[in-house]
């Protein structure tokens, strides 16, 4: 009974680890998926460290403060419609519909980056379109 148990709880946290693992890892396999992983880390973990994974080396902490502080700290801040406008080589522009909620009201603003192949792809650029 002891070893059964042993076992389901070996089994339990590899399981967690591995769904840790996926959820955490870095992925810029592709510009949409760069602005996808940068969009999480700048307003949904807000981790300046994992923000510089997914930008250009020209990218500062004090831009990512700004990005941030384009709103309110209550504001919820979501994205949908994440599209690749276009793309030349190293080089992409990305499209995203950014959804914000603040006190039950909901706004929308659409939001352009500029993304560049530099050992992944990468964020050098964010804002309002």
């Amino acid at each position: 009974m002891l070893v059964l148990a042993a076992l389901l709880v070996g089994i339990g946290a590899g399981a967690a680890f591995l769904l840790y693992n996926r959820a955490t890892e870095i992925d810029r396999s592709t510009p949409t998926v760069a602005v996808h992983q940068f969009l999480r880390a700048t307003f949904v973990d807000k981790n300046d460290d994992r923000v510089e994974l997914f930008t250009c080396p020209q990218w500062t902490k004090e831009r990512t403060v700004e990005v941030q502080g384009r709103f309110d700290p209550e504001v919820k801040v979501t994205w949908e419609s994440v599209a690749l406008q276009s793309q030349q080589e190293r080089q992409a522009v990305v499209t995203a519909r950014m959804r914000l909620v603040f006190q039950g009201f909901v706004d929308f603003e659409d939001w352009r980056f500029e993304v560049v192949e530099d050992n992944g792809w990468r964020v050098c650029e964010a804002g309002p379109a």
